[in-house]
């Protein structure tokens, strides 16, 4: 082996392209190859670490086995043993990718409110995530995923314009023995860590596909913001943001992002792992499903931030509504400007955190609630969406589908026992509890997360109650212990009847209607909770808003007038849309389009928009006596939200019916252009909320989305003496 300083064994170093805490990597030529390599040395004190030599060996093994076009391909892995003194070297000799990393491209870019096309963004990030995938399912998690391991290479650009992205420095934290994540590993601050790093390696555990998801959706984040969403003077700052802060809903910031990507990125960086996408493969899948989501003019368009947009009005309601209008639904004019859009790194934050956004992010908080009803509640179960839905005409697959649990000042099990959780029926049905799995206790906190079952059935449609029982730890208990003492802890949502209520509605049966199966909706056709469709259908309409947006300067009538009625068909329902536009016949799922967004005649439509019927059930639910007082909260919070949306959406409706009856001379004019605008301004606001001039925050049905999540949250008390649990027979 050479001993010559420029050159290490046949290699001839020529350039050092970057380096980090752990490791520094130069430009080589293999001087017996005839090629140009790079080669990874190792930081690292390997002469204090006995383990390194035979890790070194097992692990560098399994990642040389990788085999992918967008993965980098090792050539050699050596360790250099001086004879006598000196330190130990070892390094990685790898193929060469010559045009720099994505971190480069998004200091170019991004960050300068250069944007991509939807449509290259969505194409870089799936070849990304199909490398990482592939990995995944060799067993080897990165853990690490940032820019800077990203490099794009400039001479290939036939699929994506950045270059084709190859993914590097799987499996270093294994090499290096620091498998937990972000442990040890705050030196390479400047290099992108914490950045990227998921809540759950941050606070030690091991990385999973999951991180990896996570990771990615960080990246996502700033490359379609131009901005990562958590930033600090020193990586403690970071980390703890990671863990508890709910980051600025990306569209406020860039209002011309996409809704699909918006929700994609959104759920990518959930704090709970469980929240996110169960793999990289089905984030890919939700990836090339999002352009055709917009329509293929929004997938042309660059995603570019407007600081400054014409002035719109939000006009007075000019249809009778069963809501009751809020001082604040005055009309006001609102101005997006360049202050506003910085608000939102701040305000939203801190708006969002404090309402409770999403029982998504409760998982991860080290707080206890902020009202607490009794001192005997130790904790809560809450119920979770994977997002694996069914087809468009409804699917209760995928819909509060798994529950997690948080249990703290919990002693450990006595030994030979263990604690199980369950899932119970309501009460007056035949026995049927659901397994949940055991609970496991650390340092007094129990946690507990259940993916639920392979055909992800909604366990909220079908389960009133949630118990803890001690049992023998030998074997997964088949049913719960039913003697005395087993029942440690107990939660359940009332089925109480309302007396005031005319439908003498329950709490579990309001949850069970916006959350799981409402009976108006599936006389309709349809399956799943009012939630979901409200959601569903506010992200087409904005979907159609923006394409119709910019179809204007295409001079394609027919193209904005068919999206016009598609939003008609939406806001309406069936009924009203053949009222408002007669002679038109459904451009929309038909089933999908019998309940309105909009309520026009409550004494006569049946079923009402779902806007109304949700804050009727809200308004009960504050009501209701056997509610806790953090629902109450919750559930008027939601009811004043709705009532926002509710006046953009009348906006809409008004501004979508007069662009569809203007000729098209004004309707390719500024007075079109205008309206156009705000058309597709406030079906973003009315997704994805806003910061008005006066830094009020609105939020959004993306908020409204998770907070009506929230709401179906289990009170967990311990049984005692002096507070028995109920029977559960």
């Amino acid at each position: 082996m050479s001993t010559n300083p420029g050159y290490i064994d046949k290699y001839e170093l020529q350039e050092l392209l970057g380096q980090d805490g752990m490791a520094e990597v130069w430009k080589a030529f293999d001087t017996q190859a005839h090629r140009y390599v790079a080669i990874k040395f190792l930081h690292a004190n390997l002469q204090a670490d006995p383990g390194f030599v035979a890790r070194f060996q097992r692990e560098t093994t399994i990642i040389g086995a990788l085999h992918h076009p967008n993965i980098v391909q090792y050539y050699d892995f050596t360790i250099l043993q001086p004879s006598e003194t000196g330190n130990v070297t070892a390094y990685m000799v790898m193929n060469y990718i010559d045009g720099g990393t994505l971190a480069d491209s998004i200091r170019n870019t991004s960050h300068q409110g250069k944007f991509l096309p939807a449509v290259d963004i969505v194409r870089l990030f799936t070849t990304i995530g199909m490398a990482v995938d592939y990995a995944n399912q060799h067993g080897i998690v990165h853990g690490q995923l940032k820019p800077t391991n990203i490099l794009l290479d400039k001479r290939n650009t036939a699929r994506n314009v950045m270059g084709e992205p190859v993914v590097t420095d799987f499996g270093i934290l294994r090499l290096l023995g620091t498998a937990g994540g972000a442990t040890g590993n705050t030196s390479g601050w400047r290099s992108g860590v914490p950045l990227y790093t998921s809540p759950e390696q941050i606070m030690g555990s091991p990385g999973d596909e999951r991180s990896d998801v996570y990771s990615l959706g960080i990246m996502l984040y700033e490359l379609c913001v131009g901005t990562p969403p958590f930033l600090g003077n020193n990586p403690a700052t970071v980390m703890m943001q990671h863990i508890n802060t709910v980051p600025t809903l990306p569209a406020l910031i860039n209002p011309g992002l996409p809704a699909a990507l918006t929700t994609i990125i959104m759920r990518c960086i959930a704090k709970d792992p469980w929240a996110r996408f169960p793999s990289v493969s089905s984030l890919v899948e939700a990836l090339t499903q999002a352009v055709g989501v917009e329509g293929h003019e929004a997938a042309n368009t660059p995603i570019t931030v407007n600081v400054s947009q014409p002035d719109y009005s939000v006009k007075a309601m000019d249809m009778p509504t069963m809501l009751t209008p809020l001082p604040s639904q005055k009309p006001v004019r609102r101005r997006r400007t360049l202050w506003i859009v910085l608000a939102a790194l701040l305000l939203l934050i801190l708006a969002l955190v404090g309402s409770g956004l999403g029982a998504y992010f409760a998982f991860f908080s080290k707080s206890s609630p902020a009202i607490t009803t009794t001192p005997a509640i130790v904790g809560h179960a809450y119920f979770v969406s994977s997002g694996l839905l069914g087809p468009d005409t409804g699917s209760s697959q995928g819909i509060t589908d798994r529950l997690q649990v948080k249990l703290e000042n919990i002693s450990p099990a006595p030994q030979g026992k263990a604690y199980y959780a369950w899932l119970l029926n309501a009460k007056g049905s035949d026995w049927s509890p659901v397994p949940l799995g055991s609970l496991t206790v650390t340092n007094g906190v129990a946690v507990l997360s259940y993916a639920g079952d392979a055909a992800h059935s909604d366990l909220l449609a079908s389960s009133s109650r949630f118990f803890v029982t001690e049992e023998d730890a030998g074997s997964p208990p088949v049913n719960p212990s039913l003697s005395p003492g087993a029942l440690l802890y107990y939660a359940e949502f009332s089925q109480i009847p309302d007396p005031n209520n005319p439908k003498h509605y329950s709490l579990y049966d309001h949850l069970r209607h916006l959350l799981a199966n409402d009976p108006k909706v599936e006389a309709a056709g349809l399956t799943g909770g009012l939630d979901i469709w409200l959601y569903r259908n506010t992200q087409n309409v904005l979907g159609w808003a923006n394409s119709a947006r910019d179809a204007q300067q295409s001079g394609d009538v027919g193209f904005i007038h068919r999206q016009l009625i598609r939003i008609i068909d939406y806001l309406d329902g069936t009924y009203y849309d053949q009222h408002d536009i007669p002679g038109q016949g459904l451009l929309v799922n038909p089933t999908v389009a019998k309940i309105g967004l909009l309520t026009f005649d409550p004494a006569n439509q049946d079923p009402p928009g779902y806007l109304v019927h949700i804050a009727t059930h809200l308004r009960d639910v504050a009501a209701l006596p056997q509610a806790s007082a953090e629902q109450k909260l919750l559930a008027n919070q939601i009811y004043q939200a709705i009532n926002e949306v509710n006046v953009w959406f009348q906006t809409i409706r008004s501004d979508a019916l007069q662009l569809y009856s203007m000729p098209p001379s004004q309707l390719f004019g500024s007075s079109g252009r205008a309206l156009l605008n705000a058309v597709a301004t406030l079906a973003n606001n009315a997704f994805v909320g806003q910061i008005d001039a006066q830094g009020r925050v609105i939020e959004g049905i993306a908020q409204i989305h998770y907070a009506i999540q929230q709401l179906a949250t289990f009170d967990v008390r311990a049984c005692t003496a002096s507070n028995p649990c109920p029977s559960l027979v």
